[in-house]
C-alpha cells in the first residue's frame, strides 16, 4: 500500500500543489532541464517507470529494505521519483516537459497500468513466498506470508487500474470537449515559452563557443 500511495497519490499531488513558477525555478538548471526533457518522452517514461517498479520488487532490493531503515528510505525516495516520472507526461505541469496529445496520454496511462504491474500477477499465483526476508515474519491479522503476498498482488492490481484509467478517461474527455467547443483546454503557458527561449539561448551560446 505504501508503494502505491507514493506513486499514485503523493507524486501527482506534489506536482499539482507546487506552483508553476516554483516548478520552473526548480527545473531551470541545465542538467535538470535536460533530464526533464528526456524523461517526459512517453517511451522513456514507460521504460524508466517500469524498470524502477519491477527493480524495487526484486529479491535483493526487498532484502535490503528489510535490513535497514536507510535502504527503506532510499527505495521510498526512488518510488516517489518513479511516481513523478509517471505523472509528468500526463499532468503537463512541469515547464519544458514534452506535451503529448490527449489520446497519446490516455494510451500512455493504460500502458503504464499494465506493464509495471506484471509482478502483481506473479504475487497472486505464486505457490510459495517469494521473499525470504518475509517468509517467517510475524503474521498480520492471521495471514500467512503467502496469503499476505497474494493480497498485496491483488491490492496492487485493483488500486492501480482505476486510478490510471480514470486519468486516461479524463484526458480523452478533455480532448472531446476541446474538439466540440473549439477551445484549447490546455493552452501553451508563458512558463513553457520562457523555457523554450532559455533553451534556445543556451544552444546559441554553445554554438558560439564551439566556433
Amino acid at each position: 500500500v505504501q508503494r502505491l500511495l507514493l506513486m499514485l497519490v503523493t507524486a501527482p499531488l506534489l506536482l499539482l500543489a507546487t506552483p508553476t513558477p516554483v516548478l520552473g525555478r526548480l527545473t531551470r538548471p541545465w542538467p535538470i532541464d535536460v533530464l526533464v526533457d528526456f524523461l517526459s518522452r512517453v517511451p522513456v517514461s514507460i521504460v524508466v517507470f517500469t524498470v524502477i517498479v519491477v527493480g524495487t520488487l526484486s529479491a535483493p532490493a526487498v532484502a535490503a529494505q528489510a535490513s535497514s531503515g536507510l535502504w527503506r528510505g532510499f527505495f521510498d525516495g526512488l518510488l516517489l521519483f518513479a511516481g513523478v516520472v509517471l505523472w509528468v507526461p500526463a499532468l503537463r505541469r512541469v515547464p519544458g516537459a514534452r506535451r503529448a496529445s490527449p489520446v497519446a496520454v490516455a494510451v500512455y496511462l493504460v500502458v503504464q497500468s499494465v506493464l509495471p504491474n506484471f509482478p502483481a500477477i506473479v504475487f497472486v499465483f505464486a505457490r510459495h513466498p517469494l521473499y525470504g526476508a518475509y517468509a517467517h515474519a510475524h503474521q498480520a491479522i492471521g495471514l500467512s506470508a503467502l496469503n499476505d503476498q497474494q493480497v498485496a498482488g491483488i491490492v496492487a492490481k485493483v488500486a492501480t487500474l482505476p486510478v490510471l484509467w480514470w486519468a486516461a478517461w479524463r484526458a480523452l474527455s478533455r480532448a472531446e470537449r476541446a474538439e466540440r467547443t473549439g477551445r484549447d483546454e490546455e493552452p501553451l503557458t508563458w512558463a513553457d515559452v520562457e523555457r523554450a527561449l532559455e533553451r534556445t539561448e543556451r544552444d546559441e551560446k554553445r554554438s558560439s563557443q564551439a566556433t
